[in-house]
């Protein structure tokens, strides 16, 4: 498994994760099939919105989870590769269930609190 060269606390206050790279979920996917099994269960897609909705666990933020983090990202990461580590995943569909890799963009912590900033400042 890829290693982070980062040493000791990120500044997030998280330590680093070891992520899988292309290559081995290609190794994955060869021996599991199209998607893994756990992908292929755990969403349904609405036909009205094209959202991927989470059917597994969701978390009292109202997040897709997995016991590793957010489902969203771990999606992600293996349809369109992998997402940087001082990076976050934003949905553009607003659905926070959503684990369509379609609907997510890669942001800045900063950019991703300028959009829920401004999107609060337009609701209210």
């Amino acid at each position: 498994m890829l290693v982070h060269e980062y040493r000791g606390r990120m500044p997030t206050g998280r330590r680093p994760v070891p992520k899988r790279t292309r290559a081995e979920w290609d190794e994955i996917l060869k021996v599991r099939g199209p998607r893994p099994k756990l992908l292929v269960d755990s969403y349904r897609v609405d036909p009205d919105t094209g959202c991927w909705i989470w059917t597994r666990h969701v978390n009292r933020a109202g997040y897709a989870a997995l016991a590793s983090g957010y489902a969203n990202r771990a999606v992600y990461e293996m349809v369109k590769g992998e997402v940087p580590w001082d990076k976050r995943l934003e949905s553009t569909c607003g659905n926070t269930v959503c684990v369509n890799p379609d609907h997510l963009v890669v942001v800045s912590p900063s950019e991703q609190w300028r959009r829920r900033r401004s999107d609060q400042t337009t609701s209210g």
